[in-house]
């Protein structure tokens, strides 16, 4: 997992020298990319899309880092998870050549990704203890190491040629592996997130996205 997390940041680092001759087509002027995801601020993530554009944007190469942090009385929580996406572009659709509905361009992508998780929370949790016969409630930690890998297929508004809104949606699939620190035997009693958006989750998923930003 550390190796995967290292060779994605390395990529983060090789990312501009990616492409750096000027597109031909001034309207595509800007190369690069950056966007937050507004919607996972209720998550307590935050996730930052770096893109660099290449060929005339007719693909381009994402790197999208997600930071988890959240600290509370009954749970707190740290992560990272780094994403790297492939984009072919499908179409564009340019203002002054193509119907935009006075967007600056309209641009339709597909492409494969893999990202890499780390993540570690603490946690109340409680069992009633049969020996004793009592319940006993108490602080315990949770480790997760995932991989996935999957397709996402998307769309990119250009209101101007300086800001962007992206909507992609997709899927995988996921495998995690998750340990704990519960009394032995207690394990079985102790149920992490099974939902398919959970840390924990291990099968196929989908992927879902909007994203705000502008280019540079």
């Amino acid at each position: 997992m550390k190796k995967v997390l290292i060779t994605l940041i390395s990529i983060l680092f090789l990312l501009p020298l990616i492409g750096q001759e000027n597109p031909q087509d001034d309207h595509f002027r800007y190369t690069n990319a950056i966007r937050i995801s507004p919607i996972d601020f209720g998550r307590s993530y935050f996730v930052v899309t770096y893109e660099k554009y290449i060929g005339d944007r007719s693909h381009s190469i994402v790197l999208m880092p997600t930071f988890m942090l959240k600290e509370s009385r009954f749970e707190s929580f740290t992560g990272l998870e780094m994403l790297l996406n492939y984009r072919f572009f499908l179409t564009h659709l340019k203002k002054g050549e193509h119907k935009t509905w006075r967007m600056h361009n309209i641009g339709f992508y597909a492409g494969p990704y893999i990202s890499g998780t780390t993540y570690g929370e603490d946690f109340r949790w409680g069992y009633f203890d049969m020996v004793r016969q009592e319940y006993k409630e108490d602080m315990y930690h949770l480790d997760v190491r995932g991989i996935e890998g999957g397709l996402l297929l998307g769309v990119q508004f250009d209101i101007t040629p300086r800001i962007l809104i992206e909507f992609f949606a997709g899927g995988g699939v996921r495998y995690a592996n998750d340990t704990t620190n519960l009394p032995v035997g207690m394990e079985d009693q102790y149920y992490p997130g099974s939902g398919v958006f959970d840390i924990e989750y291990t099968g196929v998923k989908p992927r879902l996205g909007l994203q705000l930003g502008f280019t540079f």
